[in-house]
């Protein structure tokens, strides 16, 4: 990988000083208009690195490092940095309350329907246990009384509204029952991808796939109310995951938290891809090891989070199952997913590679799926495809998608940075040597792609909005931190390179999408299907077939 996450770091973080700064004191980059989804992104744009990555720190004096200190010299010397930052979270967590003290949750220029939407709650989870931990480190060597107090108070506002950002979650939390012969259930029969099977034999194998997340579906109650139907009734399907925001007639979480105000929802109860994900990416970080350390959950915390952990398990169980369902295939493989988008097939591929990482045993052969895929999307829009002349990769743009809300539409991350994120969460995720060098190349091509179209350093470019656009930048800093993390932890061993037929395989699949009817392509797909089933158990044959199968597609296609 040529890319140099920790350079890029610091690029990024001379930028956003640069953005974020004017003598000392913190500068909003949203509208006028309350934005805490915005301003959350623009301070943890320098957060999670500082409390992530040990390259990165601010918080104890002894390790701040000297390319650290001239990449944020605009904020201050190395001594005033740390309480800058402080009295800039300080400044965020006294902005987002009400008259009465209770945390709101605005979505600003993503979304104009008012306050409660999940990626306000998610962002307010991931900049809240950042305060929270950056305040606690920083604490740890002696200060003087009046930091001590402002120090302890951030830290308490932090509190405050983490335990409402965790309830807002919770109540955003949907398990959808359907019948199996609805329209629905219909959709999630096609998106299984079993077309040449008995229906009712493909659903029985799916539902027992998912019959432990259903039984843990059934026992979900808090925040949500108990599924009755999925309860009483083994044939009935479902879908789980976040809304955009608190579901209509939620019910209040019981909690001992202080100052949350449970305000009534106006959200669907409906699970979608975008928020689904945004959620389950904050849920982790209750549960990283410095959340642990540090011991920042109060008890009634560790509550709230072991129920959200119940929900992100479940979550993640099901997505990826029906994104993996079959034997020989991926569902998630044939692009665009049916009834979604390429977006939605990229959510669920991140979905995937996540849960993939914490399962045990040799999952190489699952991460060659996910190379293969992601390389496919990338190629699909234009970020993989030959240099101009001049030598530099043609420019692109791609935005993301708007996303239903109601009656209204949110705007996600955009397509390239969300590809570029989950190209390098993926290489930290395998542990096989060769195919975290493949996603490191690839990360590679996307980075490029991302400089042209907007050169990160200077944070333009992204999105139509003036000024920086935080919600990309951000995206892009958590795949670097991830990358960094990794690369001070050390490569492990991986096993022996299992991805060049599959690399056989991707291009074969690539260059059949371009034949488009063309006579023959009825064998090919049938020598393709083939390749596919015996992959694993015979490469060298599968490899046999795929050099026939491209030679007859190189001889089909009209630059052939």
């Amino acid at each position: 990988m040529r890319l140099q996450p920790h350079e890029r770091i610091l690029d990024i973080w001379r930028a956003v000083a640069r953005h974020s700064f004017r003598d000392g004191l913190f500068v909003r980059g949203a509208a006028a208009a309350g934005d805490a989804i915005s301003d959350a992104e623009q301070l943890l744009c320098i957060l999670e690195p500082a409390t992530t990555v040990r390259h990165f720190v601010l918080d104890r004096a002894e390790w701040v490092r000297d390319d650290v200190v001239k990449a944020l010299r605009l904020i201050g010397d190395p001594d005033v940095v740390p309480m800058r930052l402080i009295r800039a979270q300080r400044a965020y967590l006294e902005m987002y309350r009400d008259v009465d003290g209770h945390p709101v949750f605005p979505a600003g220029q993503y979304l104009d329907c008012g306050d409660d939407v999940v990626e306000s709650f998610a962002l307010s989870i991931r900049f809240c246990l950042a305060a929270i931990g950056f305040c606690r480190v920083y604490r740890e060597t002696p200060r003087p009384p009046e930091v001590e107090a402002e120090t302890r108070h951030v830290e308490d506002l932090a509190s405050i509204r983490l335990s409402a950002a965790m309830i807002g979650l919770l109540r955003s939390f949907v398990v959808q029952e359907f019948p199996a012969g609805s329209p629905l259930g219909r959709h999630l029969l096609a998106r299984l991808g079993q077309e040449e099977r008995d229906p009712e034999a493909v659903l029985r194998e799916f539902n027992n796939e998912l019959s432990e997340t259903r039984a843990g579906s059934v026992e979900i109650s808090i925040g949500t109310g108990r599924t009755e139907k999925l309860y009483a009734d083994p044939t009935i399907q479902f879908a789980c995951g976040w809304s955009w925001g608190v579901l209509t007639d939620a019910p209040e979480v019981e909690t001992d938290a202080r100052l949350v105000a449970q305000r009534p929802g106006i959200a669907a109860a409906v699970p979608d891809l975008y928020f689904t994900w945004i959620a389950s990416e904050a849920i982790a970080h209750l549960f990283a090891e410095r959340t642990r350390v540090l011991t920042i959950l109060g008890e009634e915390q560790q509550r709230l989070a072991r129920a959200l952990q119940l929900r992100l398990e479940l979550t993640r169980a099901y997505w990826s199952k029906l994104a993996t369902f079959g034997d020989h295939r991926w569902p998630l493989e044939r692009l665009p997913w049916l009834g979604g988008t390429d977006y939605h097939s990229l959510l669920v591929a991140t979905i995937t590679a996540v849960t993939l990482g914490g399962t045990r045993g040799d999952t190489s052969l699952y991460f060659g799926y996910l190379v293969r895929i992601l390389a496919r999307l990338a190629t699909r829009h234009g970020i993989v495809k030959p240099p101009r002349a001049d030598g530099a990769a043609p420019a692109i743009r791609l935005p993301g998608e708007p996303v239903p809300a109601g009656d209204a539409v949110y705007h996600g991350t955009d397509f390239t940075a969300l590809l570029f994120d989950a190209v390098l969460r993926s290489s930290v995720m395998t542990d096989h040597e060769h195919l975290r060098q493949q996603l490191g190349d690839l990360a590679d091509v996307v980075w490029d792609h991302l400089e042209i179209d907007g050169p990160i350093p200077d944070l333009h470019g992204f999105g139509e909005r003036p000024g920086p656009d935080w919600h990309n930048v951000l995206r892009v800093v958590t795949g670097l931190t991830a990358a960094a993390s990794l690369a001070e932890g050390g490569l492990g061993q991986g096993a022996q390179p299992l991805g060049f037929v599959h690399q056989l395989l991707a291009d074969a699949d690539d260059a059949f999408e371009r034949l488009d009817g063309h006579t023959g392509s009825r064998k090919i797909e049938a020598t393709l299907d083939r390749a596919r089933r015996i992959i694993d158990d015979h490469p060298a044959r599968a490899a046999a077939l795929l050099y026939v199968a491209l030679a007859e597609i190189d001889a089909a296609l009209p630059d052939g």
